[in-house]
């Protein structure tokens, strides 16, 4: 261990959208700064953050700005003094390697530029582009290349062509900089084989799991839940917990609506909204409590929330029902039975390890085997648990080993 005269290694966290009250990027920063804590001790960690004055509380880190993401924007100095001033960049994010953008991979380069120790780690790859990113896409945008498609009848659709050329920028950039990487080590077998494509078979790339696996989940009254949220969670009912997302689920909306209805009338279940995104999600839970035949059989848990504070909420349920994949990793943390709608490939690759059945994509959800999904969880909750906690030891090892490989690469700090 270095003495109290030697300078503290710098290890920086970057490249999500950390510092947004997603649930799932906040569980993952708060799981890796533990981990790191875990391997070196003696680091001095800083993490780029959209909103630094919370991360630090809470964390106990020292902070940048959110590096890469727009809006509001970022100074690009200060981005390449942060990397400069750091000995170690780790880039580790929910959907980073999708078709979504180049600059997290830019931020890797610069650093291998600089000689500074690199790793990706428990990164992941999705089919679709990341949802977050999405949505920060200008409207207007999508106004214009939806107007000229209808205006040809869809014979010029410059917005795949958008999408494709992203795609196209994107894989040049992992092809450039991936094998420059000190360490890749991906969450899920999925990600991996789509990465070993772009690369070729030969490229270094290990499997892990997702670091989240590893959040605490505090007793129910630690939480700063409102006396009607504590009420719903604690009442002795079959509860399911949702989470939808206007993506993908949309279309099928009025069908969603009579399936959770006819589970509250012949099952007396109480429906229990579980926004991933609470800017995003709890707008659409709202609309589609609206449009059920008892709305008020179901609660939604509205305001901001820590992920170990969601993560005790989930618990409560008996099926956790959820379009985005964060809430379906916390449900798999107690062994709570979960479905997954949509969400493309991470959702199905993440389901299928534990044995679900997929439930049709973005264009053809299958309703119906969705309801039969629910009620075969609900009565069969116990071989659920036990088949998933097999899993989440498998998955807990491939996590240890990844464990093991960083602390090599960090220990050379």
């Amino acid at each position: 261990m270095p003495d109290s005269t030697t300078k503290k290694p710098r290890i920086l966290l970057a490249g999500a959208p950390f510092g947004r009250n997603h649930i799932g990027d906040e569980a993952l920063v708060e799981c890796v700064v533990n981990l790191l804590r875990e391997l070196r001790p003696d680091a001095e960690i800083w993490v780029s953050t959209d909103d630094q004055a919370a991360t630090r509380k809470k964390l106990d880190v020292m902070t940048y700005p959110l590096f890469g993401f727009d809006p509001p924007g970022f100074d690009p100095v200060s981005m390449r003094q942060g990397i400069r001033d750091s000995d170690a960049f780790i880039w580790s994010s929910a959907t980073g390697l999708s078709a979504a953008s180049n600059v997290p991979l830019e931020l890797l380069q610069h650093a291998i530029d600089l000689g500074k120790t690199t790793a990706v780690f428990c990164t992941a790859m999705n089919d679709e582009p990341a949802p977050a990113l999405d949505e920060r896409r200008p409207n207007k945008q999508h106004i214009l290349f939806d107007l000229l498609k209808q205006l040809t009848f869809g014979r010029i659709d410059l917005g795949e062509a958008f999408e494709r050329k992203r795609i196209e920028a994107t894989h040049s950039t992992m092809k450039r900089t991936l094998p420059k990487t000190n360490l890749v080590i991906l969450r899920d077998a999925q990600s991996k084989a789509q990465l070993s494509q772009i690369l070729g078979e030969t490229a270094a790339i290990h499997l892990a799991s997702d670091p989240v696996i590893t959040l605490a989940c505090p007793d129910i009254d630690r939480c700063r839940f409102p006396d009607a949220t504590l009420r719903c969670l604690e009442r002795n009912q079959p509860k399911i917990g949702l989470c939808l997302s206007a993506d993908p689920v949309a279309k099928h909306m009025s069908a969603l609506q009579e399936r959770f209805g006819q589970l509250i009338s012949e099952r007396g279940v109480k429906l229990v909204g579980i926004p991933a995104n609470p800017l995003i999600d709890t707008a659409f839970l709202n609309e589609f409590r609206q449009g059920l035949t008892h709305p008020n059989e179901m609660h939604i848990i509205e305001g901001t929330y820590e992920p170990d504070e969601i993560n005790a909420a989930i618990s409560r349920m008996d099926v956790v029902v959820s379009s985005r994949l964060p809430l379906l990793t916390l449900a798999s943390i107690t062994l709570t039975p979960f479905v997954g709608i949509g969400g493309g490939a991470q959702v199905t690759e993440f389901t299928g390890q534990f044995g679900l059945p997929d439930l049709g994509n973005v264009e053809e959800l299958d309703v119906g085997q969705l309801s039969d999904e629910i009620l075969r969880l609900m009565d069969h909750r116990a071989a659920f648990r036990s088949t998933a906690k097999t899993i989440r030891l498998e998955m807990l090892n491939r996590l240890k080993e990844a464990k093991g490989q960083l602390k090599a690469l960090l220990s050379e700090l």
